[in-house]
């Protein structure tokens, strides 16, 4: 299943094609669209540019009430090589009952449409007890054996933050780890990135 703003040639996945802007809300309505047409019990979200290995699809949830994380990632730079990771919840690791994300975006989008995003609202369902979140729904985490690469370039929707400093609240970037990946290598390119 991939959504998409315009049509793709993936003939792996069934294509639904939303007639809409580029943005948070509608990063937020793509996920809804996506999990409505799934028929499964639990659903992975996962986006265009992360490299997914195998072990990341294996998990199942234990429950039906609770959001889980994938905490084993690397935010590569598509340019350098360069790869960060710490301890943190990314809506590109995470995976739930199908009909409890879906409780959760619909009121998501409802909430955005009718009084627009705030950053306080955040993106990971379950990662937060401030105000604005969305339920009172908790999460957990697990680790793949090997970590997904969440690919950074100039067209990320979120910020890339490639030094501690960059984190206004330092209990955000616990873990803390750098890396070099030969992202030509991992892509299967010839030439190596500059």
């Amino acid at each position: 299943m991939a959504v998409s703003l315009k049509p793709l040639d993936w003939p792996a996945a069934r294509n639904i094609v939303l007639p809409l802007e580029r943005g948070i809300l509608t990063m937020f309505q793509q996920i809804l669209a996506g999990l409505e047409a799934l028929d499964t019990d639990a659903a992975f979200l996962a986006e265009h540019d992360v490299i997914y290995y195998d072990g990341h699809w294996s998990f199942l949830p234990w429950t039906a009430d609770c959001y889980f994380y994938n905490l084993n990632w690397l935010k590569v730079d598509a340019k350098t090589g360069r790869a960060v990771t710490y301890t943190a919840k990314q809506t590109s690791q995470l995976c739930a009952n199908r009909e409890l994300l879906i409780a959760h975006y619909r009121e998501r989008v409802r909430r955005v449409e009718a009084e627009g995003f705030s950053r306080a609202m955040g993106f990971e369902p379950g990662s937060h007890r401030r105000k604005e979140r969305i339920d009172d729904v908790p999460s957990d985490t697990w680790r793949s054996w090997d970590p997904n690469l969440d690919i950074r370039h100039d067209h990320n929707l979120t910020p890339s933050r490639w030094r501690r400093e960059q984190f206004r609240d330092q209990r955000n970037c616990q873990g803390w780890r750098e890396t070099t990946i030969n992202i030509a290598e991992v892509l299967g390119v010839q030439q190596a990135v500059a």
